[in-house]
């Protein structure tokens, strides 16, 4: 994870649609509060507070989360593809919560922030429906916010997930090689890989990839700014080839892969590339900035 900024303006369509829904809920849910704090049962408890995900994940909404976190999922930094476009998520989570993953559903959860641009993010779908779903964990003791006339969430509650633009997940979570492991012990960096799944083999597997690329990058890097391309010796261009198990290629295909690996090196730690969080930690040297 890293820090996102967020764009300021929210999508239109959340404060038009989006406000007018907002105020259904919330004239729904003052009309039998009590109805509302228990599952839904269609004939014992009828009443259910309906959400629109058409407003909460329009395309516009979509288009600019994923802009504004470089088409990358907020919690575990993949790349999106064609063949997994990602949900909404909402940090806190809209219909029920849960405290962990082996925890009771209660009701209601956040109802009051399901069109709240602050509490939307885009997610992969396995980070968000295989891992965190309805969990929402507090510290022990801390009181949940339960209704929209209640105190303001930041103020009150003091959750075990790291908010990615209230905070810094760089202070919480950082890692060994390519495995996130909690920063200087912190709870909040342990709960937050823990509910989110970030140890996951097929997320280690890509991030394990990703560092030897950057690592091989850094290697040829520091080669070639000795022995420039253009003078190395045919014996050299074939240690090249040996060493990034290409024997077969041309010199021009392998000057092409040394431009794309050292690009790769250069650009790792920045915002706007895969696992860029677990980069940082393992190379601090390399510039952050995302352009």
């Amino acid at each position: 994870m890293i820090r996102i900024n967020k764009s300021s303006a929210n999508p239109e369509i959340l404060k038009g649609a989006g406000k007018k829904a907002l105020e259904n809920l919330k004239d729904q849910y003052d009309l039998n509060p009590e109805s509302y704090k228990k599952p839904y049962h269609k004939e014992t408890n009828p009443n259910r507070l309906n959400f629109d995900p058409g407003i909460y994940g329009a395309q516009e909404v979509k288009e600019q989360l994923k802009a504004d976190q470089f088409n990358k999922c907020v919690y575990c930094e993949a790349i999106f593809s064609h063949t997994s476009p990602g949900d909404v998520e909402h940090f806190r989570p809209k219909a029920a919560v849960k405290q962990g993953a082996k925890g009771r559903l209660e009701y209601p959860g956040y109802y009051w922030l399901a069109y709240d641009w602050d509490n939307l993010f885009y997610s992969c779908e396995i980070c968000n429906r295989s891992w965190k779903k309805n969990i929402f964990p507090l510290k022990e003791g801390v009181e949940r916010v339960r209704d929209h006339r209640s105190a303001t969430c930041e103020a009150v509650e003091d959750t075990l997930l790291i908010h990615p633009t209230l905070e810094n997940p760089e202070d919480h979570i950082t890692f060994e090689g390519h495995i996130p492991k909690p920063r200087d012990g912190s709870e909040k960096g342990r709960k937050s890989i823990s509910v989110l799944g970030l140890k996951r083999k097929d997320l280690n597997d890509a991030r394990r990839e990703c560092l030897q690329n950057v690592q091989l990058g850094k290697i040829l890097a520091s080669y070639i700014e000795k022995t420039p391309f253009s003078t190395l010796s045919t014996n050299e261009k074939i240690e090249l080839k040996k060493a990034i198990n290409q024997q077969g290629i041309s010199d021009i295909e392998l000057e092409e892969i040394l431009v794309q690996t050292l690009q790769v090196a250069k650009n790792g730690a920045k915002s706007n590339h895969p696992f860029a969080g677990m980069i940082r930690a393992n190379f601090p040297d390399l510039p952050t900035n995302a352009l």
